[in-house]
């Protein structure tokens, strides 16, 4: 048997257990749920932990819920709030008896059929601690994004094909040179691997699955990436503050995503993800020491100036640091410009 698979379970069939995190969203966790059990690789289980719902969206969550074939878990503490979606999760992976979980948000849903199939074929085939793939994003405005991790010119430098169709172990410098993460509905981590490097990260509520993805797989064996469109994204209405992702405060965002990548630091001594883990930490002290500077609070913002600049050293952050300094200094002179928002690492 392999360590990473269920002692129970065909050795051509592993079990994957699918783990969703949900909190007042009965509807849209049904159709999230209902595109799961679409899928076609019979030997899944399905964990759903509600995380803090009110007692009229949990009665419906069990109504909706009523004859799936899931396991359905009230999550609540005492005041009747959720523990967030990190705390949510993880008890989710404890629960989980699969040797590999997938994931997938309560508000979006997967749309290949196939999807699993595919990650247990690689499973077999690779033994790989992290398995990737696309996703569709649909805008609100109606718009969608259909591109793939990585153009032609860029699978060619970053993937080696394994000689299955839309499948590629991937140089995770890709990562370190062009930024971003997998989504989480299209990542699926060896629950072994998930027990020796920890799961999702409690403290943080924003791009916890950021620091997951690095995390796992810059300590990963092997990293696979399946050149599929495995899910669809429905991306918040950025205008409307009812999702972690638009109603959290900017400063708070800045703050957790340095957070997550001081953390990160921790992790590996890679130096390639070291040079890019600072890279972003740096990034994000700055935009939170540009938020206190706009909120008129000078000294916190010299403070987060100066630890991005122990991230990595760049002209613009003395200059940002000298423009705090002499706004402390004359609050009453007119403000200076500060970088665009835009501006990136």
């Amino acid at each position: 048997m392999d360590a990473k698979g269920d002692a129970h379970q065909p050795a051509d069939q592993p079990l994957i257990s699918v783990v969703m995190a949900t909190s007042n969203r009965p509807e849209l966790a049904l159709r999230a749920v209902k595109s799961v059990l679409q899928q076609t690789y019979a030997n899944k289980e399905v964990i759903v932990i509600n995380n803090g719902s009110t007692e009229e969206n949990v009665a419906r969550y069990q109504t909706l819920f009523d004859g799936l074939p899931i396991r359905h878990v009230n999550l609540n503490n005492c005041l009747g709030e959720g523990f967030g979606p990190s705390k949510a999760r993880n008890f989710g992976i404890g629960l989980a008896r699969g040797g590999y979980v997938a994931f997938c948000d309560d508000d979006d849903e997967w749309v290949d059929e196939g999807y699993l199939s595919a990650v247990a074929e690689i499973i077999q085939k690779t033994k790989a601690d992290v398995i990737f793939a696309d996703q569709e994003t649909e805008f609100c405005d109606g718009k969608e994004n259909k591109d793939s991790w990585f153009r032609p010119e860029l699978v060619n430098q970053f993937a080696q094909p394994l000689g299955e169709a839309s499948c590629y172990e991937i140089d995770l410098n890709y990562f370190y040179t062009h930024g971003g993460f997998p989504h989480l509905n299209a990542s699926v981590y060896a629950l072994s691997h998930l027990s020796i490097y920890g799961s999702f990260y409690e403290l943080i509520t924003y791009e916890e699955d950021c620091e997951l993805f690095h995390r796992l797989s810059v300590n990963a064996d092997r990293v696979i990436y399946y050149n599929k469109v495995v899910s669809k994204h429905y991306a918040p209405d950025r205008s409307k503050k009812d999702n972690v992702s638009t109603k959290t405060d900017e400063l708070d965002v800045q703050l957790m995503r340095a957070t997550l990548f001081n953390r990160l630091m921790t992790t590996s001594d890679r130096n390639e993800f070291l040079t890019f883990v600072r890279r972003h930490c740096r990034y994000a002290l700055t935009r939170a020491a540009i938020v206190l500077i706009e909120r008129d609070k000078v000294r916190s913002a010299l403070v987060l100036i100066r630890q991005a600049l122990g991230c990595e050293f760049k002209a613009s952050l003395i200059v940002l640091y000298l423009r705090a300094l002499t706004r402390g200094l004359s609050r009453t002179q007119p403000k200076s410009k500060l970088p665009e928002q835009g501006e990136q690492p």
